[in-house]
């Protein structure tokens, strides 16, 4: 028994050694397959640890995801969101088709739990998938520049990376709420995937280049973002071009490949291809269909009415939104060259901290835009050099991966990244650090690179210091973002809605009129009476939007008749104008009929109401707003009466 053991293991050690042969001679397959174009790597049999390893990665994330969710109803855009999937109706723009029928299609399939908990927790099921495929992503990455076999210590390497992308302190953010950007991540990696198998099979196929389409036909039905996408795609298609103009690429592997290689740009199966590519496009296109045909329907939540085609235009294209923020200055004022000078400035100070702050909590500070800017910037002197360090050590991580092999995957990814960035310089809105997620990946990603190949011997411990390294920084943020990005008791938007739309009907008797402001407030309010249905007794008028005629919709015609809500013909210059737009909407009409509430607290407009009426506050509560700036904020329920009649 014995011997036979002995015997055993000598069979098992002689077939690793000749597998660790066959490997070896694998590899030096590889290397010959070096040219002018770069290193192709050969094709290798997945291995038990290649397919576990990110299903591993992205438990991993998503058991660290919904530890720390919302619990309910949230500050930012979330909870609009919600209300419009619930009801398939049509949210902010630019509408996000793709995003309301996939989270629709979602609570259809999932089973208890309030409404917003289920759509929290698909986001935290989408991050956790864009961290699995960042790991596969990394372990090619890390094959190409180590020109090395696929073994246990690179499987570790990218598992890691995978694990530490998925704790950055904003990817976890948009995790553990119900947002846009998680599904707009995960489909701008899986684009980018797509284009390292291309650049690791040395050219695109026809394949490859259909099911780049259906990615990017999905990611433009999505999000504006996903213009960044545009030039990498059609790239593609000019790289394909030029590959089969010149035959150049990897061998083909059968005799009709072979014909195909060398065919004319208007070849049959070139123009079947164009044209398959084509209709893919226009069927993600025609999701957008999807919002004149739901606002016909009148739904709860009806944003911009778009069952015109002015109207459907300018919600596609957010005309609201780019009229007041992208390349605009605030109302009444300019940029001048000093303070575009100063808003490059803080932007790149912002952009360097939050890079830093990913991984290491930093010290933030609150700073006004100069004269003309709607932006407040949150900066981070401390770790200002930490992330350009970061930064630089992702160009190296990328010109080293294009000088052995990977120039397409790293132009790409630098391109997209590069455009993300831009958006922020032209972009003048109070807060849009979401369009951080792909490009903070990038250069963590980058950074990763230059680490050195990871080998076995005696001296292990002085080959697998990168891999140290990396564990180290992956627990190091994960325990900092943890603390930072733990939202599973964030109550605010809870505590909110509770003190502006109270269940008391002493409070706030049937038939009353609140009046909102503030997005946190119009959203909760929404959610609480058409999703949870509670006092739809209230009629809840959302003063930012008196000046926008789609906002009717909104409105039954009963209500609109027994209210006189009328809208004002455009927007208020001041604050004196935007009161007056208020009472002749919906105040002057129902003081004396209906009790009238508002939860607007800018001292301007009550100090004009207070000429008037008689603003008496019913109610207070303090909250912090995660989804901007951590700030604690304190909203006062104001109740608005006729004034009494002077004494004789």
């Amino acid at each position: 028994m014995a011997h036979e053991t002995r015997l055993n293991r000598k069979r098992r050690r002689d077939g690793r050694q000749h597998s660790a042969a066959g490997r070896r001679q694998h590899l030096a397959a590889d290397e010959s397959a070096m040219d002018g174009a770069g290193w192709v790597a050969a094709p290798l049999a997945f291995s038990r640890g290649e397919k576990l390893m990110p299903w591993v990665v992205g438990v991993i994330a998503f058991l660290c995801y919904i530890g720390t969710m919302t619990p309910g109803m949230q500050m930012g855009d979330g909870t609009e969101l919600a209300t419009a999937a619930a009801v398939l109706g049509v949210p902010h723009p630019t509408g996000y088709p793709l995003y309301m029928l996939l989270t629709k299609l979602w609570l259809v399939l999932t089973v208890g739990g309030e409404v917003i908990q289920r759509t929290t927790l698909l986001n935290c099921v989408l991050m956790a998938a864009a961290a699995g495929l960042t790991s596969v992503i990394i372990k090619d990455l890390l094959r190409v520049v180590w020109r090395a076999e696929i073994s246990k210590p690179l499987l570790w390497m990218a598992g890691l990376m995978g694990l530490l992308t998925a704790v950055l302190r904003f990817h976890w953010d948009n995790a553990v709420v119900t947002e846009v950007y998680a599904l707009q991540f995960l489909l701008t990696l899986i684009f980018v995937r797509i284009v390292q198998r291309m650049d690791l099979a040395g050219g695109p196929s026809r394949r490859a280049l259909l099911s780049l389409s259906v990615v990017f036909a999905l990611a433009m039905a999505h999000h504006r973002l996903s213009v960044t996408l545009i030039v990498p795609y059609f790239a593609a298609w000019l790289w394909s071009w030029r590959r089969e103009k010149s035959g150049s690429g990897v061998p083909p592997l059968n005799v009709s490949q072979a014909a195909a290689e060398h065919q004319h740009p208007f070849s049959p199966m070139r123009i079947k291809t164009v044209l398959i590519a084509a209709a893919i496009l226009l069927s993600g296109a025609a999701l957008y269909l999807y919002i004149p045909l739901r606002a016909a329907q009148h739904p709860p939540i009806n944003w911009g009415n778009a069952t015109t085609w002015t109207a459907f235009y300018n919600h596609v294209r957010g005309t609201e939104y780019l009229d007041r923020g992208l390349l605009k200055p605030g109302l009444g004022q300019q940029f001048s060259g000093d303070s575009a000078r100063q808003f490059i400035s803080l932007q790149t100070r912002q952009i360097l901290g939050d890079l830093a702050g990913q991984i290491v909590a930093t010290k933030e500070q609150l700073v006004p835009g100069p004269p003309g800017s709607q932006k407040v910037f949150v900066v981070s002197d401390s770790g200002k050099l930490l992330g350009a360090l970061l930064l630089l050590l992702a160009c190296w991580g990328y010109v080293r991966i294009a000088r052995r092999g990977g120039a397409v995957t790293s132009m790409v990814i630098v391109l997209i990244a590069a455009q993300n960035l831009l958006v922020l310089y032209v972009y003048n809105i109070a807060d849009i650090r979401d369009y951080y997620l792909f490009p903070f990946w990038a250069v963590v990603v980058g950074a990763s690179l230059i680490a050195p190949p990871i080998q076995h011997g005696r001296r292990r411990l002085r080959y697998d210091a990168s891999l140290y390294i990396i564990a180290g920084l992956m627990i190091q943020a994960g325990l900092s973002n943890r603390e930072r990005c733990n939202r599973s008791s964030d109550i605010s938007a809870e505590l909110l809605s509770a003190t502006i739309l109270p269940e008391s009907a002493e409070v706030m008797p049937p038939g009353s009129i609140l009046i909102t402001d503030d997005d946190a407030e119009t959203f909760t309010t929404w959610y609480r009476q058409i999703v949870r249905r509670e006092r739809r007794d209230v009629l809840n008028f959302a003063g930012n939007f008196v000046y926008m005629p789609w906002y009717k919709a909104f409105f039954t015609d009963q209500q609109i008749g027994e209210y006189q809500i009328a809208l004002a013909e455009g927007v208020a210059r001041s604050a004196d104008e935007y009161t007056q737009q208020l009472r002749a909407a919906v105040i002057d009409k129902n003081a004396a009929v209906h009790p009238v509430f508002t939860s607007i607290n800018d001292p301007a407009v009550l100090a004009a109401l207070t000429r008037v009426y008689s603003v008496e506050p019913v109610d207070a509560v303090e909250v912090i707003n995660h989804s901007l700036f951590d700030e604690s904020t304190t909203t006062v329920l104001y109740r608005i009466k006729p004034k009494a009649p002077a004494a004789q």
